[in-house]
Formats: structure tokens, C-alpha cells, sequence
């Protein structure tokens, strides 16, 4: 019991502790005048150019980036309302919570002799009931899956486990293309993992949900809004991907689609084989007692994910369709922890703590939707659904903790 409530001690230490490595950077915007300059995208860069993170300015002209580890970054402004700015680099300390000098800006304003009208959409936009985060076209469109366009996307904070944060609330829903995805935690995820920014027109973040979303959304929403080719005819892409690192990445995929007047037909199929790897020391006193960890983890993913369907037009109002999607994913990973124990009077180890794990899962998900739209030119709209969900797991998790004296004898063996 003693060595259990040790391990749990000091496990809450070092949830507490990662909850602290990341800081936060904060600032204001205005004009010339003196006045706030309000709903400028503001993107954080890491020193290559690299985009961290994105946020738009609020109605005082305020912005706030949270969860940023430290490291060393730089601050652009992107408005048509504004001339360009791009800040000089700046550091952020671990747990720092910095804050920037206000930023004054000026207006955009050029004389032209001949004008040409070109649209562009912005990489944030703010609308009366959600906020887009546009990755088609963007910087983000390639290279980066599902988790982490949420990583960057604004008012979102995915933290060291996962776990999806809105504005501070818990308990996100995740909808793709409107309709709610009915898994949770690791199985979540997996298929996050297996949506490549290729396949993914934008984010719609939605803090405040209307009555016609579930109760269950309340927290927040974060629909993905993937890829539809308006174009006539046959249309296909292929994107292949491989990421250099400590560990290597590959993805490939392709998106086809066929559509006249009257139906279109549209599937897609991705790959990824991901892998990571992360290092953690800690030392921590209790008391009179302390713990020094030192520990290395890796986690596996390799991941197939599927999209298919079909829209029939039976005229401008009304609309049947059918979507079939899913994803197959075996996750897996292990990690070693060595923790000696003593006491901080003497500096003697008393007993040190091994902890291997070993995990791998097995994940099938598929689901099936039937769907009618009516939309009239008035606005009244009606929308059916009936779905189907078939979802199988398989896995399990090896936990032995072994306790060693300092000669190296083993005191107590414990397994979860």
C-alpha cells in the first residue's frame, strides 16, 4: 500500500508539472489613433517561419495564445484593414506567461491608377455564430492531419494527453460535415489522426451552440468541413507525404469525384504511418523523501481511413444523399521509467522504481448516413437523418512495476 500511494503521489506531481511547462503570450493591438484594432488575424511563428498557432484580435483589440511550450517566436498580423506587421523574434520561458508590448499599427491605404478585384479568404474569420479556421489554400493544406490543425487552430488547446479544450471547457463534440462523430478519447484520436489537411476545407469552432445541435455540445463544437469538388465532370487528387524526424512519418491518399447537373459522386481513401517518441526527467521532493524520473516513451499509429457517397439534386430544393466512412486503425507504444527514492537529509537512494508499459489496440469504425435536405429560397430548411455505426476494439495494456534495492535485488514486483 505504501509503494502504491507513493506512485500515485507522485503521478499527480507530474501531471501538475506538465500542466506547467506551457506558458502563454499575450497582447494588444491599435491603431495609429490610439483605437483598438479589432478581429486582425494574429499568427504565432516559431523563428523558421513555421505556424504555431492562430488567433484573431477581440473587440479591445486583445489576443491571448495559450499552451505554447518555450521557445522562441515572432508575431504577423494579416488584415486587409492593415498594413502588414511582423513582430522581431521573442522568447517565452517555460510556464512564462508573457506579455507583449501593445502593438501600433496603420491603416491600409494605397492609391491606385488601375484596380483589379481579387478574393481571398483569411485565415480566421470571426461570423456571427462561429469562427472558421480556413486550412484550403492556407499554409496548413498540406503536410499536417486533423490534430494538428487543432493544435493551431484558435480558442483550442490540445493538451499533453489529448484532450481536446475549447475556451477552457472540457467536453468538446466533433462533428464532421455537420453530423457528430460518436467516439471519445484514444478512438477519437486515432481517427482525428487519419484526416489529412489535404482532405479538409476548414474548421467551423463554434463556443455557443443554437438549439438545433445536441445538448450534449455544449461545451463546444468543432465541425469538419471536408472537401467537395463543385466542379462538373471527373475530377481526381493524389498527395503523398513523408516526414523526416527523430521518427519518420508517411501518409499518401487519393480524392476522386464525379458530378453533373443532377448527381454527384465523391470518395476518398488515406494512409498514415505515424510515429513519435518523448523524453521526460523530473525530480521532485515529498516531504522529507525524493523522486528523480527519468523516462523515454514511444507511441506507434498506422491508420487507413475511407470516404464514400453520393448526392442526388431531385430539384433546387431537395436534396437525398448517402455517406459511408470509417477508418481502421492499430495504435501501439511502449515507455520505460526508472525512479530511485530517497531521503533528502541523507542523499541515499532507498529503493528504485522500474515502470515498462506496453499497450496496442486494434480499432474498426464505420459509419453510414441516409440523409434528405429541403432548402428553400426563404430560408425554411429540413434536414433527415438515419444512421448506422459499427464500431469494434481490441487491445490491452501491460503494466509491471518492479521495486529494487540499491543492489539492485528485487524488493516487491506490482502489475496493472
Amino acid at each position: 500500500m505504501k509503494h502504491i500511494l507513493l506512485v500515485l503521489c507522485f503521478m499527480a506531481v507530474m501531471v501538475s508539472l506538465r500542466a506547467q511547462e506551457t506558458g502563454s503570450i499575450s497582447g494588444i493591438v491599435q491603431e495609429d489613433a490610439g483605437s483598438p484594432a479589432a478581429f486582425a488575424t494574429m499568427v504565432l511563428l516559431d523563428t523558421d517561419s513555421v505556424m504555431i498557432k492562430a488567433d484573431y484580435t477581440k473587440d479591445d483589440g486583445s489576443f491571448t495564445f495559450l499552451g505554447i511550450p518555450a521557445g522562441s517566436y515572432r508575431l504577423q498580423l494579416s488584415s486587409v484593414q492593415y498594413q502588414p506587421y511582423l513582430s522581431d523574434i521573442f522568447k517565452l520561458a517555460t510556464g512564462q506567461e508573457l506579455k507583449l508590448k501593445t502593438i501600433s499599427i496603420s491603416a491600409a491605404v494605397t492609391q491606385l491608377e488601375d484596380v483589379q478585384v481579387t478574393a481571398a479568404r483569411p485565415l480566421v474569420e470571426v461570423q456571427a455564430d462561429k469562427t472558421v479556421f480556413n486550412v484550403e489554400g492556407s499554409v496548413n493544406s498540406a503536410g499536417n492531419d486533423a490534430m494538428e490543425l487543432l493544435r493551431k487552430a484558435p480558442g483550442i488547446i490540445v493538451d499533453n494527453n489529448d484532450n481536446i479544450i475549447l475556451q477552457g471547457k472540457n467536453g468538446v463534440r466533433i462533428y464532421v460535415d455537420g453530423k457528430p462523430t460518436q467516439l471519445r478519447g484514444e478512438d477519437l484520436v486515432a481517427m482525428l489522426r487519419s484526416l489529412q489537411s489535404e482532405d479538409i476545407e476548414k474548421l467551423d469552432i463554434i463556443t455557443n451552440p443554437s438549439a438545433k445541435y445536441d445538448a450534449e455540445g455544449n461545451a463546444g463544437i468543432i465541425d469538419i468541413r471536408l472537401k467537395r469538388d463543385k466542379n462538373l465532370g471527373i475530377n481526381a487528387t493524389v498527395n503523398i507525404g513523408y516526414d523526416i524526424g527523430p521518427k519518420n512519418r508517411y501518409r499518401g491518399g487519393i480524392n476522386t469525384n464525379y458530378r453533373n447537373k443532377k448527381l454527384s459522386l465523391f470518395g476518398n481513401y488515406n494512409y498514415a504511418d505515424n510515429e513519435g517518441t518523448n523524453f521526460t526527467n523530473l525530480y521532485k521532493e515529498l516531504n522529507d523523501n525524493f523522486l528523480d524520473q527519468r523516462s523515454n516513451s514511444n507511441w506507434t499509429y498506422e491508420g487507413h481511413s475511407f470516404r464514400t457517397g453520393a448526392d442526388y439534386y431531385i430539384n433546387k430544393e431537395h436534396t437525398v444523399g448517402v455517406v459511408v466512412n470509417g477508418s481502421i486503425a492499430n495504435r501501439g507504444g511502449s515507455s520505460v521509467s526508472t525512479t530511485p527514492f530517497g531521503n533528502i537529509n541523507t542523499g541515499v537512494v532507498d529503493q528504485i522504481l522500474q515502470a515498462n508499459n506496453r499497450r496496442s489496440f486494434e480499432t474498426d469504425n464505420i459509419q453510414a448516413n441516409l440523409n434528405y435536405q429541403y432548402s428553400s429560397e426563404k430560408g425554411t430548411s429540413l434536414n433527415l437523418d438515419a444512421d448506422y455505426g459499427y464500431y469494434w476494439n481490441e487491445g490491452g495494456i501491460y503494466q509491471p512495476n518492479l521495486y529494487f534495492d540499491p543492489s539492485g535485488e528485487v524488493i516487491q514486483l506490482e502489475r496493472i
